[in-house]
């Protein structure tokens, strides 16, 4: 099996889930369509309800990291020459950025994260992909609800840390942070069963519209490649998306993006103006293209920047027309500070 993306894809993307939440988030990117993908645990329960191909347990028959990061680092490190196989057989050749997945607080993924991404470096030198190769890796990480306890919180606290100061250190380029504390407020009463597919597929489908529209031409303004791997080689970044309602009036789509910017992004605790790029697709129906005036989206596209409160950041953008009904705008708010609110 061709270890590609069933649709073309602007950069091809490889994901390795670390523990419990880090396997649904690779989940998510799976059921989209994406194959170089696999997970890794420190139970087989654990994998068990994933439909990944690929997958490894970790760890000399350890049964578990019980919420102590160190037991699941200690079981990466003991299972790393499996890893490199994993790698190697789930991702093969083409890989142009990496992405190690994990859930912020737990065991399994929060102790075996950095060891991955030391996998992760090792398969790049390995094959073809350009150097230098740290501008090829990146983390997706969750942050836990509030509800979590206290163990958890500080399990978060101390991943997200060290993650941030891989960013820093300029050991890999891209870090994705999801608050799940934001996604409870954004999607009140959400039944259990749901959470988690809501919280991954939301902040999934945002990275993998990105990922596809960047493949595509537009008759109206085109967010390519080159934008695209400008904005997600870009440190810390954040993911939103807005529904927009109304479009005739000049100020219709600028007024919605910037009401709902902070409400839609799936993070919190971040100083919005220290962001240095951004990148920003407006998706329409062809009847709204046919109605709104192109000043109107250009008009959002400028005020966007000052929403951020950074009237120098660099806005990467594109419009592009859809089959669904209504007007929809993306946003990756990318090169910011750490969350420090967040981290108090």
């Amino acid at each position: 099996e061709a270890r590609t993306h069933a649709c073309e894809s602007a950069v091809q993307l490889a994901f390795i889930g670390a523990g419990q939440g880090g396997g649904r988030i690779a989940q998510s990117f799976y059921d989209m369509g994406y194959r170089r993908v696999c997970a890794v645990n420190t139970t087989q329960q654990d994998l068990s309800s994933l439909t990944i191909q690929d997958q490894l347990v970790i760890g000399r028959n350890r049964g578990g990291a019980g919420k102590d990061p160190e037991q699941g680092k200690l079981a990466a490190k003991e299972s790393y020459e499996e890893i490199m196989d994993l790698l190697n057989r789930s991702w093969g050749e083409g890989v142009e950025q990496m992405f190690v997945c994990v859930g912020a607080g737990g065991g399994s993924g929060t102790g075996s994260w950095p060891v991955l991404v030391k996998a992760m470096r090792e398969f790049g030198e390995s094959t073809n992909i350009e150097k230098p190769i740290e501008k090829h890796l990146g983390i997706i990480m969750t942050m836990p609800k509030r509800s979590e306890g206290s163990r958890v919180q500080q399990n978060a606290l101390t991943a997200l840390k060290d993650a941030v100061e891989l960013v820093e250190q300029k050991r890999i380029s891209t870090l994705v942070i999801v608050d799940n504390a934001k996604i409870h407020d954004l999607y009140p009463g959400l039944p259990v069963k749901q959470f988690w597919t809501v919280a991954n597929q939301n902040f999934a489908a945002i990275l993998h519209t990105f990922n596809i529209l960047a493949a595509k031409d537009s008759q109206y303004n085109t967010f390519d490649r080159a934008d695209y791997r400008s904005v997600l080689r870009n440190g810390i970044m954040i993911f939103g998306m807005t529904r927009v309602e109304e479009w005739v009036n000049k100020e219709d789509v600028s007024v919605a993006i910037r009401q709902n910017l902070a409400g839609s992004l799936l993070a919190d605790g971040f100083d919005l103006s220290k962001a240095n790029m951004a990148g920003a697709i407006v998706v329409a129906h062809d009847d709204v293209l046919e109605e709104v005036p192109m000043e109107n989206i250009d008009y959002a596209f400028h005020s966007l920047g000052r929403a951020l409160g950074n009237d120098g950041i660099t806005l990467h953008s594109g419009i592009y027309e859809w089959n669904k009904p209504g007007m929809m705008v993306f946003t990756i708010v990318s090169g910011l500070q750490p969350p420090q609110a967040r981290f108090d």
